[in-house]
């Protein structure tokens, strides 16, 4: 926890770079949490009663992906791709270096959703040597990825290893605890394809579509394209 903000801190990069960052982060995590955080309240006690049989707790952890990933995913990418009118709209000038720091913290935010009910999962079995395995696999990871990027292009950097980081790790586990726990091949594809395929391609006509608008008032042209995009992004998504 908090190595890309002490990366940034270590190798003396501005107050304002390290900030940005931290701005980027947090907004970036607002989808997944809205979600996910009600979800895993509700999902860990379920899982801990269904303790006497595996089986029904994998199903009901594979369908809490499912379910979480045809949400929340779409809305990361929708999220990546409208960082710069949503900063337009809610902030000031003061956080447009952040827009492309949201954007590819987004992305990763959005592929992670599917991992957390596994990790649930895992936890209430009670796999906690499982836990620090992975736990020490992230950490050698996080650091490859984010020393390098960091020190070469700074707070962008390190978004983009965030980004690379959790993409990477939270998708090898879903595929390795759904293995070990004696799922199938199409689950893990039953879960990504469809939210990934047809959400990034209904959200990139959204935003191609208000890429084009333009207003006087920055304000309101960020406002319309949010709307908008949304309106077509849903629209194509659920249609």
């Amino acid at each position: 926890a908090f190595g890309d903000y002490m990366t940034l801190g270590a190798m003396r990069f501005s107050v304002n770079d390290v900030g940005q960052y931290f701005f980027a982060f947090n907004l970036s995590t607002q989808t997944i949490v809205l979600f996910a955080g009600n979800l895993s309240a509700v999902l860990m006690p379920a899982l801990m009663k269904l303790s006497h049989d595996p089986a029904r707790q994998y199903r009901a952890a594979l369908s809490s992906s499912r379910l979480l990933t045809f949400i929340a995913l779409p809305l990361g990418l929708y999220q990546a791709a409208m960082a710069g009118p949503l900063i337009d709209f809610v902030f000031t000038p003061k956080w447009n270096p952040a827009k492309p720091l949201l954007m590819f913290l987004s992305i990763g935010m959005a592929i992670n959703t599917a991992c957390i009910p596994m990790g649930s999962l895992t936890y209430a079995q009670g796999k906690f040597k499982f836990f620090t395995q992975i736990a020490a696999i992230n950490l050698t990871v996080f650091v490859g990825f984010v020393l390098p990027l960091t020190y070469f292009e700074g707070n962008l950097g390190t978004s983009i290893a965030v980004m690379s980081y959790l993409v990477l790790t939270s998708t090898i586990l879903f595929i390795y605890v759904v293995i070990k726990l004696g799922g199938r091949a199409r689950d893990v594809v039953g879960i990504y394809l469809f939210p990934t395929l047809v959400g990034g391609v209904s959200v990139t006509v959204g935003y191609l579509v208000v890429s084009q608008m333009h207003f006087s008032v920055l304000r309101v042209q960020a406002f319309v394209q949010l709307a908008t995009a949304f309106a077509i992004s849903s629209g194509l998504y659920l249609g």
